[in-house]
């Protein structure tokens, strides 16, 4: 059986006062919450934040899972809470007895720290966006009056997505329709997007709704950076686009590379641009069955019998 906790305290951005008062209610209700469910003792699964909360976590099994460069995206945000954060990361990884990270080259990081550390990429929900592959579903009212064809993103505008590429590649393809599907996140270069007349940025969608606006693109898009902070995504629009059997076309960020075969990786504008018109225009039934199987292979039910596999030896 698998709980998730979800605890409430002050922001420990506040001041030393409610610091202290953030870590003594975490470490109560995490108590509280053991006891409800009958865990002796409770194998912890936490996540980068659970380093600023170390002295309240009971003694036990416990996993940590790395996810992204967490520490390089407070810095980007300008957040407070970076004081210390790699410090307190480490001091996670080596306290706990396993550690997954998302991608090779946070594995490689955390090796250094905990030879306990094992490889578990984003997957997908197979039966939510199988859909996309089989059936036909309802256009979205905000794509109907779109020229065709549309090519899209899907995904959180934050500090991943290349903005200057995003523009620069819809000027050089005017008569295809750029359609941007996420919610939007503060100090990001979403604003250099507004002013290219082909790009539509329609916002975040209920998650129920984004097979059908995957389904209704030409080509599916990663334009992330390729930076420090990008180098270990495992962007789970990968094979949420995959399971829908849609050409993608990424920039070719480390994890990217691996999927070459069935996804094309470009670099800067014009070579973006190429590769669009490319994807769109050699699809065929064998390439969508192929790319439908790649995320077969890349299921979080798969996930979750390797994760067993591993706390189980």
């Amino acid at each position: 059986m698998l709980y998730l906790f979800t605890p409430w305290a002050p922001s420990l951005s506040s001041g030393p006062y409610l610091k202290d008062l953030s870590r003594a209610l975490v470490r109560r209700q995490m108590h509280r919450a053991s006891k409800q469910v009958g865990f002796k003792p409770p194998i912890m699964w936490t996540y980068f934040w659970a380093g600023l909360y170390l002295e309240t976590i009971p003694e036990g099994p416990l996993v940590y899972d790395c996810v992204d460069e967490m520490t390089l995206h407070l810095r980007f945000a300008g957040r407070r809470t970076t004081v210390g954060a790699d410090q307190r990361e480490i001091a996670l990884a080596k306290k706990a007895n396993w550690v997954f990270a998302s991608s090779r080259a946070l594995l490689e990081r955390m090796r250094q720290l905990n030879l306990n550390s094992h490889l578990l990429p984003n997957a997908v929900d197979i039966d939510h966006f199988l859909p996309a592959f089989e059936e036909k579903l309802a256009c979205p009212q905000d794509l109907h009056g779109l020229r065709r064809p549309v090519v899209g993103f899907v995904g959180s505008l934050g500090p991943f997505p290349d903005y200057q590429l995003l523009a620069e590649t819809a000027r050089l393809l005017p008569h295809f329709s750029f359609a941007i599907v996420g919610p939007r996140a503060r100090g990001t270069g979403i604003s250099s997007l507004m002013s290219v007349p082909n790009i539509h940025i329609l916002g975040e969608k209920p998650h129920s709704l984004v097979p059908a606006y995957i389904q209704h693109f030409a080509v599916c898009l990663i334009p992330y950076l390729v930076n420090d902070m990008t180098r270990g995504v495992v962007s789970l629009k990968l094979f949420e686009y995959l399971a829908a059997g849609k050409p993608v076309v990424a920039t070719p960020l480390p994890e990217n590379e691996a999927f070459s075969h069935a996804i094309t990786l470009a670099q800067g504008p014009r070579d973006f641009a190429a590769a669009i018109l490319e994807a769109a225009a050699e699809d065929s039934t064998e390439k969508r069955l192929a790319r439908l199987e790649i995320a077969r292979q890349n299921t979080w039910e798969r996930r979750c019998r390797s994760i067993i596999g591993i706390l189980s030896r």
